[in-house]
């Protein structure tokens, strides 16, 4: 890893940033909001698009430059953190956008008003780029909508073809890859952590004791939404088997409250809701294991941040492998293995020495990921997206991308009334599953239509959707629904 770069100025740069829901602290807002304040304090210019959330309560994240939102649509299958997205770019502002003259546009989300702006940006010649945060469709099949996966990946495809896109990890170009992206527009930039904040001196046995915890007890900590893809379940179990036995457990969960959080109800785990920095800081020093069994995460902050308090963490291979070395500094775990967690957690929890030893190398190992050096990083991806704009060697926007922003605007539609029709329509799920497959095999047989692909040939971009098609991995198992 590279080092520090101290107070390198960065006011050649005027960024703007395109991102949904900016008002949810969730791993999106708060990377936006990191990257945003790192400029600012280095003498960029920042600006932020983001959706309307119709809410008059909302707050956004503290700094980050001046906020202009765009009208919107809430997410019907995605209520209880009230989640939008952008619906349209307006035009006041486009006005805005071109006062600011920016160097750059950076899309942080492949939303419709991100659709809509990235052409713009083509059309006025302003470079752009994107990052990758969420695997958007492995979500779906937490909330039994798998059918909607193939329309939802042909949308991501369409979307991050036209633009240079950095994602957090090489497994994640991977796993891109498997479903068609073309590796060459995707680099890889991972994330940092503020290693002052961050810091096992925020370790406090009054935070503890306060929570009821006893000098002796391991406190297990869950950070982050209690949301089903999160897998809160595999959690609230092995905390409730821990206690079974005998063993000096308490759980900790800190994020917001979600659909999930009935598998955590246990008289031995304390809830804190979201947390600012230093008081999340303070959770994860003053708990002794992260337990996170979340097989959807894009790169691991969460992961990164326990490590950097000094809390060893229990994780899932394929996100976090690239942050925890195991037995070293915790372990990894398969995807949805209930029992793998559970016997690597509980040879943590029997074994001081072995906590001792993990706490040490946690810390030493996230100094590795500073927060300026992982941030500077970016600022040289915002030049080298300019220059090659500059250099016409960028990918282009082609027309046929109104053909994506159709489909994920009926796959929109479709899930905000699928479980009516479930509940009153017999055999409605078959027939919207025999819908996603023929759109899938028309979109990637007929010729008129391959003609998209065809334009994106002609800008320097190969084809590979045609042999590689949808990804065949086996869907995950989906946590049982919580009994009330």
């Amino acid at each position: 890893m590279e080092t520090p770069v101290g107070n390198r100025s960065e006011a050649d740069l005027r960024v703007v940033f395109f991102t949904a829901a900016y008002h949810i602290p969730d791993g999106v807002a708060l990377t936006v909001n990191r990257i945003a304040r790192y400029l600012q304090k280095r003498g960029a210019q920042t600006l932020i698009i983001t959706a309307d959330p119709k809410d008059r309560s909302a707050t956004y994240p503290i700094g980050g430059g001046e906020i202009v939102k765009v009208s919107s649509i809430s997410l019907p299958f995605a209520t209880t953190f009230k989640y939008c997205m952008g619906l349209k770019l307006d035009d006041h502002v486009k006005k805005r956008i071109l006062d600011f003259k920016p160097t750059v546009m950076h899309f942080s989300v492949p939303d419709l008003v991100a659709r809509q702006g990235l052409r713009w940006a083509e059309d006025q010649g302003i470079p752009s780029m994107a990052t990758w945060h969420s695997n958007y469709a492995d979500y779906l099949e937490y909330y039994g909508r798998d059918w909607f996966k193939p329309i939802l990946e042909l949308y991501l495809r369409g979307f991050y073809k036209q633009i240079q896109t950095y994602v957090p990890t090489p497994y994640i170009s991977s796993k891109l890859q498997e479903i068609g992206f073309n590796p060459s527009i995707i680099g890889v930039w991972g994330r940092g952590v503020d290693i002052e904040v961050f810091s096992p001196s925020k370790r406090c046995e009054s935070f503890r004791s306060r929570l009821g915890f006893d000098p002796t007890d391991i406190v297990i900590l869950w950070a982050g939404r209690t949301v089903y893809e999160k897998r809160p379940d595999i959690y609230g179990n092995i905390i409730k088997k821990l206690i079974a036995e005998g063993l000096p457990v308490k759980g900790l969960v800190a994020g917001g409250i979600g659909p999930g959080v009935d598998f955590m109800n246990h008289r031995s785990i304390t809830h804190l809701g979201w947390l600012n920095a230093e008081d999340l800081a303070q959770a994860y020093a003053s708990s002794d294991i992260l337990l996170f069994p979340s097989a959807v995460e894009t790169f691991g902050n969460v992961t990164l941040e326990s490590l950097s308090c000094g809390t060893p963490a229990v994780v899932e291979k394929g996100c976090s492998g690239h942050l925890v070395t195991h037995g070293l500094n915790g372990y990894v775990c398969e995807k949805d293995n209930e029992e793998q967690f559970y016997e690597m957690t509980r040879k943590i929890v029997v074994d001081r020495l072995l906590l001792s030893s993990m706490k040490s190398e946690s810390r030493r190992s996230a100094l590795d990921w500073e927060m300026d050096a992982v941030m500077s990083r970016m600022a040289d991806n915002y030049r080298k997206a300019a220059e090659a704009h500059k250099n016409g060697t960028a990918p282009k926007a082609t027309s046929a991308i109104w053909i994506w922003s159709l489909v994920v605007s009926t796959t929109i539609f479709l899930m905000s009334t699928c479980d009516f029709l479930t509940k009153y329509v017999p055999g409605v799920s078959t027939m919207a599953s025999s819908v996603a497959l023929i759109s899938t095999y028309v979109f990637n047989s007929v010729p008129g239509l391959r003609k998209t692909r065809k334009a994106q040939q002609n800008n320097g971009i190969p084809d590979t959707t045609e042999t590689e098609g949808i990804s065949s991995e086996a869907p995950s198992s989906r946590p049982p629904t919580p009994t009330s």
